[in-house]
Parts: C-alpha cells; structure tokens; sequence
C-alpha cells in the first residue's frame, strides 16, 4: 500500500528510525542540523505533522507515533503559552526586547515577538482576540512602535 508516494515498509521503518533518533538524544530532529540523517528525519516528521493536522494521517500511524516517539505532535496553543511566558521572562530580566542577533534561545524569542507584531499589523486571524489581549496584560509595550521597512521601536 502507498501512502503520499511511501509505502508502509518505508513509512515504518522511518518512523523507527525517529522512534531510535527521539530515545538516543532526549530530542526531536532539527531541520538546521549539520547531520543529513538527522535534517532527512526532521523534514519526515515536519510532513508527517502537516498529514496530522489536516487529518489526512491513519489511525495505526498516528497511535504508533503517539506511543513510540512521544510529543511529536506539539500542542500549537501550549507552545504559544511558553512562547510569551519565556519572552515575559527575558523581557522583565534583561529590560529590552530579545534581539534577532542574540543567541539561538533570544533570537527565537525576537522571532517569535516579530512574528506576533507582524501578525497584529496585518489583523492576522492567527493572532486571535484572546492572544492579543494576553499579550496587552503580560507585555503592555509587546507592540512596540512600528515606523516602517520592518522597524519597530520599543519604549525601553
């Protein structure tokens, strides 16, 4: 049987391999890894997680995953929570915004604070009402000043 071009035998044994990869190093793939075999995996498991999401993605397929290889799926809405509570954290720490320039941990965060600000200018459905408002009573200034060409000024 195939499945999005992959048989069953190469879907498994993918899916093993993750399975192995996920206990031997306490974490999921990365995209950006120097290793081919770990980036192959990381853009396996990417894909695998869109089928999931549309719910295109089997009942045994999914089972096994959520057995063998646990949190390959993350909770989007969690991951926004620990997103802002990590970035309110840097913020009340360090007294600035996280800089797209710092290290991998801060320029995640800048990232991540850029994206909420894009999202906001452009009235993105993605940022809802509630994370809006969220972010207004955790982070009063997270909008910052926009003044164009991507800048965006802060009161700090």
């Amino acid at each position: 049987m195939s499945y999005n071009g992959h048989t069953d035998a190469h879907w498994q044994q993918t899916a093993a391999r993750l399975a192995a990869f996920v206990q031997g190093e306490s974490r999921m793939p990365n995209t950006h890894s120097p290793d081919a075999d770990e980036r192959q995996l990381a853009e396996w498991l990417k894909k695998v997680r869109t089928n999931a999401r549309r719910g295109k993605l089997s009942a045994d397929r999914t089972d096994y995953l959520n057995t063998e290889v646990r949190g390959w799926l993350p909770d989007r809405h969690a991951q926004w929570q620990l997103n802002v509570r990590n970035l309110t954290a840097f913020y009340e720490q360090q007294g600035r915004w996280p800089r797209h320039t710092g290290s991998g941990y801060e320029h995640k965060l800048s990232v991540f604070l850029s994206n909420q600000r894009e999202e906001d200018r452009r009235g993105m459905s993605s940022l809802t009402t509630a994370r809006r408002e969220h972010l207004d009573s955790v982070l009063p200034e997270w909008r910052g000043k926009y003044i164009g060409r991507g800048i965006v000024l802060s009161a700090r």
